[in-house]
């Protein structure tokens, strides 16, 4: 789904075609996912645990807070620079 939504764009994505993609029946699909916002959320909740995992690494590694700020931000740009349409997807659903 992610891969299709930078493809084709999340507004011309749909279920259909992201069962399609992952092999999945359409039914089977929205066992999973009611909507492909609840596709997105899920992607963001992904990466918040990547994040997690990262950024407690890199704190664990220096007491300097303008450091651990600094890495906090660069890594999130960084993750979310190769999905710049699901960012909008989600500063747009975000309210």
């Amino acid at each position: 789904a992610i891969r299709l939504f930078q493809e084709v764009g999340f507004e011309e994505a749909t279920m259909r075609m992201i069962a399609s993609e992952a092999g999945l029946a359409l039914g089977s699909a929205y066992y999973y996912f009611a909507t492909k916002e609840d596709i997105v959320l899920y992607f963001y909740e992904i990466s918040q645990e990547y994040a997690k995992t990262n950024n407690e690494e890199f704190c664990n590694s220096t007491k300097d807070l303008k450091l651990r700020i600094r890495n906090i931000i660069l890594s999130r740009i960084d993750y979310f620079s190769n999905y710049q349409n699901l960012v909008s997807v989600l500063a747009s659903r975000a309210g």
